[in-house]
């Protein structure tokens, strides 16, 4: 009795001193400029490459197993190059979702302290047997430090072919070090993120 509106998800595996990470910035900031709401996804931050703020998860940890930098994979699947993302993404939201979910969040106290989740997940169909697991990010948007520079490997390429088009201007014959830079969807808390046990 319903659609449920296919919204793969992205997740980039990234950091400020990997020289090639910027691949994995422009496409992020592509997929939500292009698809808006329906471009779901999460940027980790490697301990390897950096700590402080943006990192949350030692990269032994994260969902799918990185062997280099940048990564990035759909609805975790292999591990891709950041620059494939936006065509595989295109491919899979064309295709029917089996359930839709969708998320209200509040504050659960006046000191706003606590945040409150409700969720919902509807089948398309009745399915025996069933198996999922339910599992909460925090992520976060417009994080930015002068402090922050992110290595820049594209200094010396020039405007053209697929380094042209939005976001690729902040790198593309920029420094060898980029600052100024406002990261979003970063995940900032993740601590089920094989999934809640019994959910």
């Amino acid at each position: 009795d319903f659609l449920a509106p296919n919204r793969p998800l992205v997740e980039e595996f990234t950091g400020l001193h990997c020289g090639w990470c910027p691949r994995g910035y422009v496409m992020m900031e592509q997929g939500k400029l292009y698809y808006g709401d329906q471009f779901v996804a999460l940027s980790y931050h490697s301990t390897d490459y950096e700590s402080g703020a943006m990192t949350c998860i030692d990269s032994s940890d994260f969902p799918i197993r990185v062997s280099g930098y940048p990564a990035a994979c759909v609805n975790r699947s292999t591990q891709i190059d950041p620059g494939s993302v936006l065509s595989r993404w295109i491919n899979i939201a064309g295709q029917p979702a089996s359930c839709d979910v969708s998320v209200d969040l509040s504050w659960a106290d006046d000191s706003h302290t606590t945040l409150k989740a409700n969720s919902r997940v509807r089948f398309l169909r009745d399915i025996d047997d069933c198996r999922y697991v339910w599992s909460v990010a925090l992520l976060a948007d417009g994080l930015s430090n002068p402090k922050w520079e992110q290595n820049n490997a594209y200094a010396d390429y020039e405007a053209t072919g697929e380094y042209t088009g939005p976001f690729w201007d902040l790198f593309v014959g920029k420094d060898s070090h980029v600052a100024g830079l406002t990261f979003n969807d970063i995940v900032v808390w993740y601590p089920e993120i094989k999934g809640i046990a019994g959910s």
